[in-house]
């Protein structure tokens, strides 16, 4: 049979937790989410070596190895995000399971496993010694959830096995009717029109002598950022929290928000509730812009610095396979 090009259709890609860096582990698979895209970006670091004589490369020296996976989809179960905050723990809620997603300075690390059914030979890569980098959720008026996660990771290796019963998402998509912004907790801004939350590992890629692969990726600064779009209606809701004061820019310090809570819920209950809930703990706003056209809405930006935080998702799976 003669080889033919294939489309995504035709590939799949799951996760499963490692229990030593950077080396497979058989253990229970999980999907990330619906409509999933992925992307691996490879580098060698070549390096160019010139000599007298010639304005030609004279030869191309390897350097370290680089590969990142970036993997986008429409959020719908939550439990992969221990990979992202760095630790997880279950515990039965009523007739449903909340999953607390905490910060822990060690992150576990995991392996993606990615299938492609091809004509002639099948083709399987296994990205190894994962670990979530940045992890962004994007929501806009008439979106579903929107997740992207960029993950780092040591090497990979290639196979033609196909998993014969991958990993599928089981859960509804969460989407903007599912969602609310609470700034502080227990106020709920009115008429939000998006909100993207991003959080930051900075992960650092650490090599040695000996190898071209890179032997851990170091836990960096944690950042959080959250960037708000709504309609600007009263300047309490977000202009005079970035001034921090009431009249104006304040000349000494700003007022820090104690809470941001961004909720998204199916509004069901019992082993039916699908619920993501993310606090963040110490707010202040670090930029903040309101243009105004005529024949448009006036629409509030603005974006805001959490230093700390953690999520609570609930559905009906009793544990993830990030637990500890």
């Amino acid at each position: 049979m003669t080889d033919s090009p294939v489309t995504g259709a035709l590939s799949y890609a799951e996760l499963r937790v490692e229990s030593i860096y950077g080396t497979d582990a058989a253990g229970t698979d999980m999907a990330f989410g619906h409509d999933l895209t992925t992307e691996p970006a490879r580098r060698n670091n070549l390096i160019r070596s010139l000599g007298l004589g010639s304005r030609n490369t004279v030869t191309l020296v390897p350097g370290t190895f680089e590969g990142t996976l970036t993997a986008n989809f429409i959020l719908a179960n939550t439990r992969w995000m221990g990979a992202a905050f760095g630790a997880s723990s279950s515990a039965a809620a009523g007739s449903a399971y909340d999953h607390t997603y905490a910060e822990a300075n060690a992150m576990p690390s995991f392996t993606v496993e990615e299938g492609t059914n091809l004509t002639t030979t099948d083709h399987v890569s296994k990205f190894l010694g994962c670990k979530i980098n940045t992890m962004t959720l994007k929501c806009a008026v008439g979106e579903p959830v929107r997740v992207t996660l960029d993950m780092p990771y040591k090497t990979e290796t290639e196979g033609s096995t196909l998993d014969g019963t991958p990993s599928t998402e089981a859960e509804d998509p969460l989407h903007f009717a599912h969602g609310s912004l609470q700034l502080p907790s227990g106020s709920t801004l009115a008429q939000v029109h998006g909100v993207d939350f991003t959080l930051n590992n900075n992960l650092i890629r650490s090599y040695g002598l000996g190898s071209r692969l890179q032997q851990a990726l170091i836990e960096g600064e944690r950042q959080y950022t959250v960037n708000i779009r709504k309609a600007f209606m009263v300047a309490s809701d977000i202009l005079e929290k970035f001034y921090g004061a009431v009249t104006g820019p304040s000349a000494t310090d700003i007022a820090e928000t104690a809470t941001l809570v961004l909720t998204f819920t199916n509004g069901l209950t019992a082993a039916d509730e699908r619920t993501l809930v993310i606090t963040g703990t110490g707010v202040k706003f670090d930029e903040e812009s309101l243009p105004k056209d005529p024949k448009e809405e006036i629409i509030e930006n603005a974006t805001c610095w959490i230093r700390t935080c953690g999520a609570v998702g609930t559905d009906a799976t009793q544990t993830t396979i990030f637990d500890a």
